[in-house]
């Protein structure tokens, strides 16, 4: 989703980039209630797998938003040179652009972690 935001133009990554934006200005004090309806629905209320997947869906957002920042740095002509040799997308993602995103998916994921830890401590 990160790489959409980042390269592609169109309704889709408008539509995406709309939604990280719009989804950060809630308070979470907003959708304390609705978010314990769904976890009492789906039996999570006071499991692990609960409040990780509170965790995971409230970080989401940022995530995105600093991995998009991440994807703009890497060079588009990275990819046009894998293009011209004979790379398809997928094979260009997974053997170009990801080994490039490793530090900045790892700085993702110890921010997400560390903002979970706080709350949680």
């Amino acid at each position: 989703m990160a790489y959409v935001m980042a390269r592609h133009r169109g309704r889709l990554a408008t539509a995406a980039t709309g939604w990280v934006v719009v989804s950060q200005a809630f308070p979470f004090v907003l959708v304390i209630i609705p978010l314990f309806l769904i976890l009492k629905n789906l039996h999570l209320i006071n499991t692990l797998w609960g409040l990780i997947l509170v965790y995971v869906v409230w970080s989401l957002p940022f995530a995105l938003w600093m991995l998009a920042g991440y994807v703009r740095a890497v060079p588009a002509e990275l990819e046009e040179a894998a293009a011209v040799d004979g790379a398809g997308r997928v094979r260009t993602l997974v053997s170009v652009v990801a080994p490039l995103l490793a530090p900045g998916i790892v700085a993702t994921a110890l921010f997400a972690f560390i903002t979970a830890w706080n709350e949680f401590f």
